[in-house]
């Protein structure tokens, strides 16, 4: 009964009035994904499979299909009410301190910011292990090309390929080389059999390597895993590869993009605009909810100019009335049905009770 509720609860937030109002201030506005990550990571397949489009050119090699950095704009309709632009940018894989790397270097600097850093990393070809070397001398060349406030606020690590990794015979997530020439010490520290616990560790490792590492700073960018989705022969969207049975990454991966946009900003409300709009072509998709801060974000960008702040605080949640916005007739009346909404849920959570 209470999934129900706040299913109508969304309905009544985001209802077609709010997606007109919000298409018309998201109007000629963009947001930036940037892709980095090594080289035959599947960057490109990755931005493709949460887009549910064919913007990146993709292949089966090992090696970086990407050559050069590649900005690709993406068109998002409005609803009849014009169009934003998601704009994707993708580079080539990071080999290792090369000639390539110097070049894709210069290339990023010259974009100068970002609104999500998507930095990939194979998890299979890793060995189930993370961090490795590999990742950590990535993250060093990042911090020499963008700032680490930047990054700290935007990154976000995605290990790829997750629905390949056979956590059975996954090797420990970082070992010593004695470790990794003693078979019986390495029989001792295989990680747990399920991607749960895969996933936990991984976390885990984040945090002690870092530190060790002189990464302190970034021992809390979050970690997801992902996997594939793939198409028809139309480059219609068929099915997501689950990792260990469960789709649920490409909703998680969803959700951890607009939080890094920002949820209560401009640039957070296209990305859950967009998701909106996709979650229509992928049934597996359960696309993020709006909540209180995401309602007053969506209003305040309307540019209403009559101050209710003072009403907000007698009938709203204290964590809206604390933040008092300017609405007009057309917010007052959502809020309405917001707040009756509410009181529904509540009356029925006693009812139950």
């Amino acid at each position: 009964m209470a999934e129900r509720v706040d299913q109508e609860l969304q309905r009544l937030i985001y209802n077609d009035h709010v997606r007109k109002d919000v298409a018309r201030a998201l109007r000629g506005k963009s947001c930036t994904v940037l892709l980095v990550g090594v080289a035959g990571a599947g960057k490109s397949s990755l931005v493709n499979s949460l887009l549910l489009r064919q913007v990146c050119a993709t292949g089966t090699s090992a090696k970086s299909i990407t050559k050069t950095v590649q900005r690709t704009p993406v068109e998002m309709d409005l609803d009849g009410h014009g169009t934003c632009i998601l704009n994707v940018i993708d580079s080539p894989g990071y080999i290792g301190l090369t000639k390539e790397d110097e070049q894709t270097k210069k290339q990023l600097q010259a974009i100068g910011s970002f609104d999500v850093l998507l930095c990939c990393f194979d998890c299979q070809a890793s060995g189930s292990r993370y961090p490795t070397g590999e990742h950590l001398n990535t993250l060093r060349w990042l911090k020499t090309i963008f700032k680490e406030d930047l990054l700290r606020s935007k990154c976000i690590i995605v290990l790829t390929k997750g629905n390949k990794v056979e956590v059975q015979q996954a090797a420990p997530a970082l070992s010593s080389q004695s470790e990794l020439q003693d078979d019986a010490a390495q029989s001792q520290n295989t990680l747990p059999v399920s991607v749960d616990a895969l996933y936990k560790d991984f976390i885990q490792q984040q945090k002690e390597v870092f530190e060790e590492e002189g990464l302190e700073k970034f021992v809390d960018l979050p970690i997801y895993m992902a996997g594939l989705v793939t198409f028809r022969e139309d480059h219609k969207p068929k099915e997501a590869t689950p990792i260990d049975g469960s789709e649920a990454w490409f909703d998680e991966l969803w959700n951890g993009c607009i939080d890094r946009a920002g949820r209560e900003s401009s640039l957070g409300i296209m990305l859950f605009h967009f998701s909106q709009k996709i979650s229509h072509e992928a049934p597996w998709f359960k696309p993020p909810r709006p909540n209180e801060n995401t309602l007053v974000t969506l209003l305040s960008l309307f540019g209403y100019s009559v101050a209710f702040s003072a009403v907000g605080a007698a009938v709203l949640p204290v964590a809206v009335a604390a933040s008092p916005f300017v609405a007009g007739v057309y917010g007052i009346k959502r809020l309405h049905a917001y707040i009756k909404a509410r009181h529904s849920k509540k009356r029925l959570e006693r009812s139950q009770r």
